[in-house]
């Protein structure tokens, strides 16, 4: 049985678990409130001991990334998944795209390790690449990643590049990049 009315794994992926907003978003809002309000001192109490399900703390848990939204998402994706391959379902939830971005680069990079990227970035994202990395020994090479023969000339040269990141289309500008032409370089260059 179908555990959500969605079809077409690209639509499962994105709207699974989600609960009918009161307003009608078509996704969760994001709630910006760190804490929560009980009816009575004694709700608080029943919440807090884990007697009544809501919300107590946005560190813990709100509206926004609801574990139970969470739980139901890969669970609904198993139906839907295409069977060329097993599917093996791993998520690490970030409060931010810069979260998320900061986790990657420490997670898979050490000091001395180099990551290339375009020229062309989202603010935040430059900043971690000019400011943030760099104190812990991992610098970012950028080039204009359009031109294929440079990225290719740099990786070939430059054995302690580790990462290959781009983003497209780029934010602000909406530069893009040939994603499979990279691809194809960056999985060439292992």
């Amino acid at each position: 049985m179908n555990p959500t009315p969605l079809t077409g794994f690209s639509s499962v992926c994105v709207h699974a678990g989600h609960e009918q907003d009161p307003r009608y978003a078509h996704l969760t809002p994001i709630y910006a409130s760190s804490t929560y309000v009980y009816d009575s001192a004694e709700q608080g109490m029943r919440r807090f001991s884990g007697q009544e399900d809501g919300f107590i703390y946005s560190r813990w848990d709100s509206p926004t990334s609801a574990k139970r939204n969470q739980d139901r998402r890969p669970r609904s994706i198993r139906p839907h998944w295409p069977r060329r391959r097993p599917l093996r379902l791993k998520a690490k939830l970030h409060a931010s795209g810069m979260g998320a971005l900061s986790t990657l680069f420490l997670a898979h990079l050490q000091s001395g390790d180099k990551i290339i990227s375009h020229y062309s970035l989202y603010g935040g994202t430059d900043e971690l690449f000019r400011k943030i990395l760099p104190p812990l020994g991992i610098e970012t090479i950028i080039v204009d990643m359009r031109d294929l023969n440079a990225v290719e000339d740099i990786l070939r040269n430059d054995s302690s590049i580790r990462m290959m990141y781009l983003e497209t289309p780029a934010n602000p500008t909406l530069r893009c990049v040939d994603l499979e032409a990279l691809i194809g370089i960056g999985k060439q260059r292992g």
